[in-house]
């Protein structure tokens, strides 16, 4: 989150982001339009996540996994992948948090952040509407990646698009 606009609702700190991207794609020779857009997704997508989850979003791998049932929100610096179970039944299978597959796929930059907003999302839709976990799982799984990894661009938005306008100039 930036300095200047930590102070600022969510809504501000979005449409100011845009504007930001705009102004530099439009500074740059690019379009004002086609920045305003991606930096306005990307900062929407991060807003989105940390008022979710309750925290930013970070690409790094998770540490150890921790404990918890079903319908629990993800843990903050935890390992969140895998089947969230405090059943010990689940364990002989390796699909539970800090199991073997949790430990491969945390090793991915960004999908311990993925499974973060993804425990959430399931999590609460099982607490507050009853939903219960094999039926939110899957499709929870592309809102939590398109979140997840679209925030993630926004700290990088400009560099993004200075990097567009260069290939642009190249290719002339």
């Amino acid at each position: 989150m930036n300095v200047l606009t930590a102070d600022w609702n969510p809504a501000e700190r979005v449409i100011a982001n845009a504007l930001r991207g705009g102004t530099a794609s439009f500074l740059m020779g690019g379009s004002f339009e086609k920045g305003l857009a991606f930096a306005g997704t990307a900062s929407l997508a991060a807003e989105i996540y940390q008022g979710y989850v309750g925290y930013d979003i970070d690409l790094r791998s998770g540490g150890r996994a921790e404990l918890k049932a079903y319908g629990v929100d993800a843990i903050q610096d935890a390992n969140n992948w895998g089947i969230a179970t405090d059943n010990s039944s689940l364990l002989g299978t390796g699909l539970y948090e800090g199991g073997p597959l949790s430990k491969a796929m945390n090793m991915i930059s960004g999908q311990n952040a993925f499974a973060g907003f993804h425990d959430t999302l399931t999590g609460r839709m099982e607490r507050n509407w009853g939903v219960p976990f094999g039926f939110t799982n899957v499709p929870a799984a592309l809102p939590s990646l398109a979140v997840t990894y679209t925030g993630a661009v926004h700290p990088y938005s400009n560099l993004v698009l200075i990097e567009e306008r260069i290939r642009e100039r190249t290719r002339r």
